[in-house]
């Protein structure tokens, strides 16, 4: 019986390794495109979370103070304000106190739709203040905005509160063509009177998102 003949393995034609090649390059092409954006890919991410820092790039950083010196009296009210930018909206997510307790009672700032009132100026005698004489009785308040009717209140300080910063996503809009507050005006309460100059008041941030 003649011995079984050996199959003979089937020969790669040039015709087929020609078809095949095509599809190897193209992955290989694919394999490296992947690997060139790897580096990107993550470089964009780092970019993102940097979005979430109140002081990125293009942010406009916005301080507010008063000199301690000018409360000459005891139970002195006296402020400060800033316009707020006029290229779109803006919004405010954080607020850094620069005072200290022993120095200063407490400070309100406001915003305003409208500007700020003509009729804003320092004062004396307020909450811990009796009425007296012409010379130390209390003061009105009077108005902060130009239009008194509304004055919203965004941001207080006391007891040396450390920065607030607010939720992701969540801002006081300002910037008088987006719709937000035209102005701010920050209210600083010296409880003593002061004979030192620094100065006291926020910073803050204001982002374009």
């Amino acid at each position: 019986m003649p011995p079984p003949r050996e199959r003979a393995s089937p020969r790669r034609t040039p015709s087929r390794w020609r078809a095949r090649r095509p599809r190897r390059l193209a992955i290989a092409l694919v394999l490296c495109a992947l690997a060139a954006l790897s580096p990107r890919a993550s470089a964009a991410v780092d970019d993102a979370s940097a979005d979430d820092d109140p002081q990125v790039r293009g942010s406009i950083a916005i301080e507010l103070s008063t000199r301690d010196a000018v409360a000459a009296r005891r139970d002195t009210y006296t402020y400060a304000h800033a316009s707020m930018p006029k290229d779109g909206a803006h919004y405010i997510a954080r607020f850094e106190p620069k005072a200290d307790m022993a120095i200063v009672h407490h400070m309100l700032l406001f915003g305003c739709e409208r500007g700020v009132a003509s009729t804003l100026r320092t004062r004396s005698g307020g909450m811990f203040s009796a009425p007296g004489p012409a010379a130390t009785s209390v003061e009105p308040r009077g108005a902060m905005c130009a239009d008194s009717n509304v004055e919203p209140f965004i941001f207080g300080w006391g007891k040396n509160a450390p920065d607030l910063v607010l939720p992701k996503d969540v801002g006081f809009r300002v910037g008088a063509e987006g719709g937000g507050f035209e102005s701010l005006v920050l209210e600083v309460h010296y409880l003593e009177a002061q004979a030192r100059s620094p100065r006291t008041g926020p910073r803050t941030t204001a982002s374009a998102w």
